[in-house]
């Protein structure tokens, strides 16, 4: 065994340490490798699609197809008043507000975080959606939009079948570091499913660490700019 170091030295070497971190900048966001975003069916196709609703199924969630974006909010709306949801919260997004534009009383645009707490139903974006776990990575870039998948106890997901890909790869995962490198500070939320617990007698209990009701909303048609 080697000797024990003294006091003096171990301040000195922490000391050293303290200066290297402090002097030292940050190291840059690497530049992007994926090609700007186009459509682009040969990368898409029927099969992740398929994947990806099953996974989701599988975990608990749905997936609903609406072939249009114009036919978006009359789905979503008339999917929020079967539910009998009052109280709705969303993600200040235009295409989030677009998708709400039918419903017949006004959403919150990320209210305060009484306000999620008290929501019956928050709406949310999907920048990318995994078709290997059925997953939906969801970018947050506020303290009160954080809250929103996890408080209310349903959870609604909007997105595009053209968002769709195969698994965790450097393309489904630009929407995480665009911001990034742009300054924008922010949370990147990967969503499977609504939340799901055995640790009581190993029995499966739905909703106790977030919404128990999770529900994909996916545009088949292509979109002429990303979303």
């Amino acid at each position: 065994m080697g000797r024990p170091v003294s006091g003096a030295a171990r301040d000195a070497i922490l000391q050293g340490i303290r200066t290297a971190l402090r002097d030292q900048a940050p190291a840059p966001y690497p530049a992007s490798a994926v090609a700007p975003w186009t459509p682009s069916p040969s990368r898409r196709g029927p099969e992740l699609l398929s994947a990806f609703r099953e996974e989701l199924r599988l975990v608990g969630g749905d997936c609903r197809l609406v072939a249009k974006a114009a036919e978006l909010p009359a789905a979503v709306a008339r999917y929020i008043e079967e539910g009998g949801w009052a109280r709705v919260v969303i993600a200040d997004r235009p295409a989030v507000r677009d998708a709400v534009s039918a419903l017949l009383r006004p959403a919150i645009r990320t209210g305060a975080a009484t306000d999620i707490e008290r929501a019956d139903c928050s709406v949310v974006q999907a920048e990318s959606l995994l078709a290997d776990s059925g997953s939906a990575i969801v970018v947050l870039f506020d303290r009160a939009e954080r809250l929103l998948p996890y408080l209310p106890p349903v959870c609604i997901i909007i997105g595009s079948v053209w968002d769709l890909h195969a698994g965790m790869t450097d393309a489904a995962l630009e929407p995480m570091y665009g911001p990034a490198r742009r300054g924008i500070a922010g949370e990147a939320v990967i969503i499977t499913g609504p939340s799901r617990t055995a640790d009581i007698e190993k029995t499966l209990v739905l909703g106790a660490h977030g919404p128990h009701t999770l529900t994909v909303f996916l545009v088949s048609e292509m979109p002429s700019v990303r979303p």
